[in-house]
């Protein structure tokens, strides 16, 4: 009997999910599995964390800097016609291009909270960057347009990122020295 995907997923949707601590999808378990796959010593996942990390920050960088000088151009591939539109949004462009490398921190270190099974922490990350900071810095700079004008505007999302990534800073390292120390204890056990 051939079977396609509906088939499969009618089968998934009818099977009860118990996420308590012995199925094997609950979330401690899934923390459990993702913690023993990244601290295997027999692996080369050892080191994937601090190796993914230094690409996404490397990778930032280069497209942030290349943002940063291309900024008149990229702006008038939308507004070739209005200078000022180039203008402010060159400066703009460029004001992101600095915050811009600050997520190659942020966001592995959000999406490794949701893997680990920390939800908590996660969401807390996922809604810094938009709903904590930037709303907020948004209102107060339109409300004061007098003293920074149309730059508080174009500040207000580089500051978000920069808020965000000073939370998101403590919660990585954090996750880190807990996969480090899973390692040790791991390799304890072994020896």
């Amino acid at each position: 009997m051939k079977r396609d995907w509906f088939d499969l997923l009618e089968d998934y949707q009818a099977q009860p999910l118990d996420l308590d601590e012995e199925n094997p999808y609950s979330s401690s378990r899934i923390r459990e599995m993702t913690m023993k796959r990244m601290t295997d010593k027999k692996t080369k996942r050892r080191r994937l964390p601090v190796r993914l990390l230094t690409a996404a920050a490397v990778a930032a960088v280069v497209l942030a800097a290349l943002g940063y000088v291309f900024a008149p151009q990229l702006m008038a591939l939308f507004r070739a016609d209005d200078l000022e539109v180039i203008a402010i949004g060159t400066t703009a462009l460029r004001m992101q291009c600095v915050s811009f490398p600050l997520m190659a921190w942020f966001f592995p270190s959000s999406m490794t909270l949701q893997t680990i099974g920390q939800s908590a922490k996660a969401s807390v990350l996922a809604m810094c960057r938009q709903g904590l900071f930037f709303l907020p810095l948004i209102l107060v700079l339109l409300i004061l347009p007098n003293v920074l004008g149309i730059t508080g505007i174009q500040l207000s999302q580089p500051f978000s990122d920069l808020c965000s990534f000073l939370v998101a800073l403590p919660m990585g390292i954090g996750v880190l020295r807990e996969l480090k120390a899973a390692q040790l204890g791991e390799e304890a056990r072994k020896s």
